[in-house]
């Protein structure tokens, strides 16, 4: 996984590239939360990543259930093809995560 983080004012984004997987979690929890920490509104921006597996799709639920509860806005950018259909065989529509 590549990541790039962007912050402005209240705001952060976190732009994921590349495949994101188990071995990514930790890292991307701890940014996830240092977001959530320091800013009013974040965005994920996976258009980049070309497969994830069910870890992040759960580590993305928690950060939006993590967001709701902190009146914080979290937004999912629209993912790829790939990702989305597999985010689809979970159960799950891609833009339910960040609705919940």
């Amino acid at each position: 996984m590549q990541m790039t983080i962007e912050k402005n004012n209240e705001s952060c984004t976190l732009k994921l590239e590349d495949k994101l997987s188990i071995y990514d979690v930790t890292q991307l929890h701890h940014e996830l939360l240092s977001a959530l920490e320091t800013s009013s509104s974040v965005t994920v921006d996976w258009s980049s990543a070309v497969s994830c597996d069910s870890s992040i799709v759960q580590l993305l639920l928690a950060a939006a259930k993590t967001a709701q509860a902190r009146h914080i806005h979290l937004e999912l950018t629209e993912p790829g093809q790939d990702i989305a259909g597999f985010v689809n065989k979970l159960g799950f529509n891609w833009q339910d995560i960040t609705q919940n």
